[in-house]
């Protein structure tokens, strides 16, 4: 049975010339639609097509029309404010005296990262290649010419229908596993916090600096194509793993700062190394994106930019960059943290970091740094407490 069964799906249409509303709305009107796949039915049966593999049954489809970009707009921002988004929208290139479709499209996607978008045209002076490098991302929208088929449009209603379903169908199961990881991640790391007590909420206050860098660094930086949302879905419970090596380090006592050298320091870099071993023991799929950047923050978080950290003196891109980027979000938790030894104010803090970009962290990691230097003050006048997600 079609997934699309039973179900209802919206669809947008935006095209300046009313005769091809019109005829948008004949050929995916829902009655005509079934008499349709009926007829073809029948056809197939008697010339001779596979009877054991009928078509799948239509959609039903709920239609919406336009005449100018801007509105298509405005019915996708009231769609999703309404909780009734679209599937598909359908728009032409060229809707004068307007914006073109180009442009609808690439708002509409800023504002709906699902919907499947079909851009139809009966000119050819914007290379198709051009809509998906400014429409991203490319498996979400696709090209049509005028004139068109009533199969071709049918065909991309449906098979569009069918695909944005399973997408929002496999979104809410990710969502559910990412909560799940997230609870058992934060389980394991919170071994950490009960071992070092004096560190209060450290864990929460460092995923939610590292979030804030990633999400700028994935919107403006050089790193942009590097962080998209599996990156960014990964990094969120990864982060907190950063210091689990210290499970399974000896725990310096006050004595220990007398010895030459000072046993604190071998402990710091001894975690380091035993952090992602105890990540692997833990599972074996070492093909897991999650557990891959989970030992890379682990053993890359107190490399320097400029190769004077440890354990390993990575430089540069040498270090992966979810361990550059929670490597600072670490380092201004240490200097700013309630129950630091000697906390330091958020300026003080922010005005030293800077002055160590390119020597111990990354400088563009560093603009993002500064250019929400006001998020990082509220997360810490927030002092939160750490809670199962």
């Amino acid at each position: 049975m079609s997934e699309t069964q039973n179900q209802t799906f919206r669809i947008l249409i935006a095209d300046d010339e009313l005769s091809i509303v019109t005829l948008y709305q004949r050929i995916l009107d829902s009655d005509k639609y079934q008499k349709f796949s009926q007829s073809k039915e029948m056809a197939d049966k008697l010339f001779g097509s596979d009877a054991s593999s009928p078509p799948p049954p239509p959609p039903t489809l709920e239609l919406t029309t336009c005449r100018q970009s801007d509105e298509a707009v405005e019915k996708v921002h009231q769609s999703l404010s309404r909780k009734k988004p679209y599937a598909v929208a359908f728009l032409d290139v060229r809707m004068p005296p307007g914006p073109n479709g180009v442009w609808a499209a690439e708002q509409i996607r800023k504002i709906d990262k699902n919907i499947q978008i079909v851009m139809v045209t009966g000119y050819s002076d914007i290379d198709p290649a051009t809509i998906v490098s400014r429409v991203p991302p490319r498996d979400k929208i696709l090209y049509v010419q005028k004139p068109f088929q009533p199969q071709e449009i049918r065909h991309f209603a449906a098979s569009l229908c069918d695909k944005w379903l399973k997408e929002k169908n496999n979104d809410v199961y990710l969502s559910q596993l990412v909560l799940s990881r997230y609870n058992a991640t934060l389980k394991l790391a919170c071994m950490v916090e009960s071992k070092y007590p004096d560190i209060e909420n450290h864990l929460e206050r460092v995923r939610k600096y590292t979030m804030i860098l990633a999400k700028q660094l994935a919107t403006e930086s050089p790193y942009q194509d590097k962080i998209d949302n599996k990156v960014l879905t990964d990094l969120y419970s990864a982060c907190l793993l950063h210091d689990i090596g210290k499970i399974k380090c000896h725990t310096a006592t006050p004595e220990d700062y007398h010895t030459e050298p000072p046993v604190e320091l071998d402990f710091e870099r001894q975690h380091t190394i035993t952090g992602p071993s105890f990540i692997k023991q833990k599972d074996t799929n070492t093909r897991d994106t999650f557990l891959l950047m989970a030992c890379d923050i682990a053993v890359g978080h107190h490399e320097q930019f400029n190769g004077q950290g440890y354990p390993y003196g990575l430089r540069g891109q040498e270090i992966p960059l979810t361990a550059r980027i929670v490597s600072l979000a670490d380092a201004y938790e240490e200097m700013t943290a309630p129950m630091a030894s000697a906390p330091v104010s958020h300026e003080r803090a922010i005005g030293a970091l800077v002055q160590e970009s390119g020597k111990k962290f990354d400088p563009a990691i560093i603009e993002a740094l500064r250019q929400n230097a006001d998020q990082f003050r509220q997360v810490l006048q927030e002092q939160p407490v750490l809670q199962n997600a």
